[in-house]
């Protein structure tokens, strides 16, 4: 048999392990994982919805554009792609939970949320995002200084 014949055959198993490998890794350095297990999903009231949001998440994981950020009464929802993080849950933090400052980079200030009392992960947003989140807790938005 013609090696040349079985590379259309063999393309979508090396490109999904691919695939695969790359989102495990991703999940492992953004510190996805524990932040579900930290802060379990729950149920509550939804406030806005914010699909495509972008994020660098716990040792400089870039997420970007697939990221369902979830403003409730309650606490902060995020929810990644199926397709970049397959078994990936979304975890809710409450606003209580989050403490926010503020890191420069290059270009662009960023928000930098620790989540947790102590900090258990990190996500960095854009400051328009953040100040959404704001308006939506309505005083429970720790920002420091």
């Amino acid at each position: 048999m013609n090696p040349a014949f079985l590379l259309p055959l063999l393309f979508p198993l090396i490109f999904g392990g691919i695939w695969l490998l790359v989102v495990t890794i991703v999940g492992a350095v953004s510190g996805w994982r524990r932040l579900e297990r930290e802060f379990p999903d729950r149920e509550d009231v939804v406030v806005e919805t914010y699909r495509g949001a972008s994020a660098i998440m716990g040792g400089n994981a870039q997420l970007n554009n697939v990221l369902t950020v979830i403003a409730c009464r309650g606490g902060m929802r995020v929810a990644l792609s199926p397709f970049v993080g397959p078994g990936r849950k979304p975890f809710f933090v409450p606003w209580e939970q989050i403490a926010v400052g503020r890191r420069r980079l290059l270009f662009e200030t960023l928000a930098v949320l620790e989540l947790g009392s102590p900090p258990r992960g990190r996500m960095q947003i854009r400051l328009k995002l953040a100040d959404k989140l704001s308006a939506v807790a309505q005083g429970r938005w720790s920002e420091r200084p």
